[in-house]
């Protein structure tokens, strides 16, 4: 556990590996426990290997945080939230009946698309795809300008984005790509699409090819 927790402040993604470490100790030391009272070895060592799974620690971690901090609310609010945002099915099908290509897409939308549709995304939220995750950044916080060209370079066909808070993304003023499309103001390149009611703060744009410039 020791290593578990000096690997996590070296990269946080290695702690589960590091955890690993542990498991052949606390394998042998879990296979000699020896029965307590009238409660045979057995019953004992099962229910050590409960209480030491490594999820029962993560979700008894999560909830003394929740009580410590005062954040339980807003983990029983949440998914509710989750679900009730950009990410509906009706829109992700409205979304989906689009002539499929390449979809330039907030990272945590990118599996909502690529789930149901036959859409390709640029990125997704998993560790694996950092290099994804990074280019899609930087292609959205970019000025309209430079974000055209790494739009047409990755063969770019749609944008799609959610625009809560328009509002917020206006009083930014960044000039990036990504401030213009959330707070409805016009990009030469790219095309509003009206798919629907359906969408709701969902907003997709098809990226114009370059002889409609």
């Amino acid at each position: 556990m020791v290593l578990a927790v000096v690997y996590g402040c070296i990269y946080v993604r290695l702690m589960p590996y590091a955890v690993w470490l542990t498991i052949p100790v606390l394998a042998v030391w879990i296979a000699h426990l020896p029965q307590i009272g009238e409660t045979p070895a057995r019953t004992i060592r099962l229910g050590a290997i409960v209480l030491l799974n490594q999820m029962v620690l993560l979700f008894a971690g999560q909830a003394l945080t929740a009580l410590a901090f005062g954040l339980e609310k807003a983990a029983a609010e949440a998914p509710k939230a989750a679900t009730s945002g950009c990410e509906k099915r009706a829109a992700m099908r409205l979304v989906g009946g689009l002539r499929a290509g390449l979809v330039i897409a907030d990272v945590d939308l990118g599996p909502h698309i690529a789930a149901h549709s036959s859409h390709r995304v640029m990125a997704a939220p998993y560790h694996r795809l950092d290099q994804s995750i990074i280019a899609l950044h930087d292609l959205l916080t970019s000025r309209p300008e430079a974000a055209e060209t790494k739009l047409r370079t990755l063969g770019a066909t749609y944008v799609v984005l959610c625009a809560k808070n328009s509002e917020e993304f206006r009083k930014q003023g960044t000039g990036s790509l990504h401030e213009r499309l959330r707070g409805g103001l016009p990009v030469e390149f790219l095309e509003p699409m009206a798919l629907g009611a359906a969408m709701g703060d969902l907003k997709a744009w098809r990226v114009k090819p370059a002889i409609e410039r």
